[in-house]
């Protein structure tokens, strides 16, 4: 399982900067702006496997892994602990520094655990920080592109218009398809 465990402090896009994207000059959207930039930051941390901003995160392994384990979340800042977990006995231990290492190899980051650290019938829990420091361009496009898409068929028209789901779901696959492969 992954988990957040620090979040980026900052919003890869600010408020006032999405409000201009928008077009919008009132505070009366502001929280709906503020959680759309935050939705569409994880729909691009989803589709990529990148966060947009550093981040900490933290994710079990299979029982008795050893050997290379690819982190979901990159590109790898820094690698913060190893622990193991034995689930039966409900405790988690911290693994010797001299007993893992973030290695770089051609296909990324990769987090390496000597082979016999963990018992058959545990898992490692892995923490690390992942992401970049300054919104990437590309990202920032991408961001700006969904969440006008987002906030225009967010739902709320009165008259219950909107795009047809068909339309808006070929709009944001063909965003995805572009802004991965560029």
């Amino acid at each position: 399982m992954l988990e957040l465990v620090t979040a980026p402090t900052t919003a890869a896009v600010t408020l006032a900067d999405a409000k201009a994207w928008l077009r919008v000059d009132h505070a009366t959207d502001d929280a709906i702006i503020t959680a759309l930039v935050r939705s569409c930051e994880v729909a691009w941390e989803v589709a990529t496997g990148m966060p947009v901003l550093v981040g900490t995160y933290r994710a079990d392994t299979c029982a008795g892994f050893a050997g290379q384990w690819c982190p979901p979340r990159t590109p790898v800042v820094a690698a913060v602990s190893v622990n193991v977990l034995d689930l039966e006995a409900g405790t988690i231990t911290a693994v010797a520094a001299a007993d893992w290492r973030l290695v770089r190899t051609a296909g990324g980051q990769v987090f390496e655990i000597d082979a016999g650290v963990i018992a058959g019938d545990e898992s490692a829990q892995i923490t690390w920080t992942a992401g970049y420091a300054a919104v990437q361009p590309l990202d920032r496009a991408w961001l700006l592109r969904s969440l006008a898409a987002a906030y225009r068929f967010r739902g709320d028209d009165p008259e219950g218009r909107g795009p047809a789901p068909d339309n808006a779901e070929k709009w944001l696959r063909q965003a995805v398809s572009r802004s991965v492969l560029a």
